[in-house]
């Protein structure tokens, strides 16, 4: 899994139903900015599965220190239980855990899963047709080098 990858798998559901955040629990700069041709990917995937404008995620970003994964999971709990954000916040404080605020709130995981598996897939998509654009033209700048040496070979 790439570093900069919004990441987060659950187990089935049930009662021992875990939400895991392996790379968004950084809440390093290098997490937050992944981006491709000047445009951050991250915040705009979590807008994207949450119906949150990327301007009110990266407000909440800042007021809380929530890492981009957890700000999807906190949206998606809202929407779900008809909640507000800083609800969800509060009571994230004292069930611990999002998988059992989740559980509390009878919103199932594998839900909020799939929507993290989601953001996660097309930051990584948008990454992987910008590697491809780049070698393509690594390739190109090559190919017209060389045809460009057949044609003027004294200069």
């Amino acid at each position: 899994m790439a570093q900069n990858e919004v990441a987060g798998y659950a187990n089935s559901g049930g009662k021992n139903a875990k939400l895991n955040f392996p790379i968004c629990e950084s809440r390093s700069a290098a997490v937050s900015a992944t981006v491709v041709e000047g445009y951050s990917l991250i915040g705009p995937a979590v807008s994207w599965q949450t119906g949150v404008p990327v301007e009110i995620v990266k407000k909440q970003r800042a007021a809380t220190g929530l890492t981009f994964g957890e700000l999807l999971v906190a949206n998606s709990l809202a929407s779900g239980s008809g909640k507000s954000f800083s609800e969800i916040v509060r009571m994230k404080a004292t069930a611990r855990t999002w998988s059992r605020l989740a559980q509390q709130l009878n919103i199932n995981i594998d839900s909020i899963s799939a929507r993290l598996r989601t953001a996660n897939e097309s930051v990584k998509y948008a990454e992987s047709r910008r590697r491809q654009r780049r070698e393509q033209n690594v390739h190109d700048t090559l190919r017209d080098s060389q045809n460009l040496a057949r044609k003027n070979p004294g200069e």
